[in-house]
């Protein structure tokens, strides 16, 4: 006997290999009917995520930016009152510093003033001490040249047998006078 198969052999399995393809192509079918339901469902979920993903970062974004804007506009107000304060502080020093120099100017005025009164008096009272001093003065000089003169007169007369002595006198005396 030969190890071949006969017809009704071959031919029971050539329907046993059509059916076994049939059943295969029918659960390839299935299951490629059951991978693109599986993609097609992954996908929606995917693209759910994504766009949830993207809505929540947008969303995010937003209030970040809002957070952002909030406190920059914070910053801006806390800047300008900051600068409106030392702006005011500058303003008010300045007002002091000027006060206190004023004062200390007019103070120093005042001691000047004080100062020059006290020495125009001071220099009355001194032109007056002068001019009375100058009118004693020229008055004990009168005195003193009346007195001279009489001196003179008696030197004279007690010298008057002495001619050549009293000629040299009358000479030196008249050379020592200023004009």
């Amino acid at each position: 006997m030969s190890n071949k198969p006969g017809v009704a052999k071959t031919l029971e399995l050539l329907d046993s290999l059509k059916s076994a393809v049939r059943e295969f192509a029918a659960k390839e079918d299935k299951l490629e009917q059951e991978f693109r339901a599986r993609m097609s469902k992954e996908r929606r979920f995917h693209d759910t995520a994504i766009e949830d993903h993207t809505n929540r970062l947008a969303a995010e974004t937003s209030e970040a930016e809002a957070a952002f804007q909030t406190a920059k506009e914070a910053a801006v107000a806390r800047f300008g009152a900051l600068k409106s304060r030392i702006s005011e502080a500058r303003t008010r020093s300045k007002e002091q510093a000027l006060e206190k120099i004023d004062g200390r100017v007019g103070q120093r005025k005042y001691e000047l003033q004080k100062l020059m009164l006290q020495a125009e008096r001071t220099r009355e009272a001194g032109l007056a001490n002068t001019a009375a001093a100058f009118e004693e003065f020229k008055i004990s000089v009168t005195h003193e040249n009346e007195a001279l003169v009489v001196l003179e007169k008696t030197a004279h007369s007690s010298f008057r047998g002495y001619g050549k002595f009293v000629r040299l006198l009358s000479g030196v005396n008249e050379a020592a006078m200023p004009a």
